[in-house]
């Protein structure tokens, strides 16, 4: 199930609205003038004000209120989509037992990384990535907020990149 938007509260008053819409998260205050800015405030990163508050990224305030497992998809859906390469395709690409294909490359952190369709993700943070089971532990142990060292195989040569982990 995906959450498109919901209601804000601050104890028993709502004060706003936080909307998903086409990669970005907004969030507004809604009827400012019945707020107190000082008590009805998100957070203090983000104070009462009629400007919407839009971001790439889910704002820290909200995080900490999500499923236990929803930050570690929302990282995973903005890296990429990836598989598992077959005996038959390392052989195709000149590989070892290191790697996984990348299906696919949402708007985010691998894009922007300059990660694309059809690359070979070998390493991740100075880890060897084998499987897409290996990826995601590596997944878990990503800093927030830091750019972390990729290697990838693109057309059968090695490319160091920088990625930025979102948060």
């Amino acid at each position: 199930m995906t959450i498109e938007s919901l209601n804000v509260w601050v104890k028993d008053k709502k004060v706003g609205q936080l909307i998903r819409e086409n990669h970005s998260y907004i969030f507004q205050y809604q009827n400012i003038n019945t707020l107190d800015p000082q008590k009805d405030l998100v957070s203090l990163t983000m104070p009462v004000r009629a400007k919407q508050y839009e971001t790439q990224v889910l704002m820290p305030p909200f995080q900490m209120v999500l499923p236990e497992g929803a930050l570690l998809e929302t990282l995973r859906t903005r890296f990429a989509k990836v598989m598992d390469i077959s005996n038959e395709q390392r052989e195709q690409f000149g590989m070892d037992k290191r790697g996984i294909l990348i299906k696919n490359v949402s708007a985010g952190a691998a894009r922007d990384a300059g990660i694309r369709k059809g690359d070979i993700l070998l390493k991740l943070n100075y880890r060897d990535v084998n499987s897409v089971k290996g990826f995601k532990k590596v997944l878990k142990g990503l800093p927030n907020g830091k750019s972390v060292p990729v290697l990838i195989q693109r057309k059968k040569s090695p490319i160091f990149l920088a990625i930025k982990i979102p948060g």
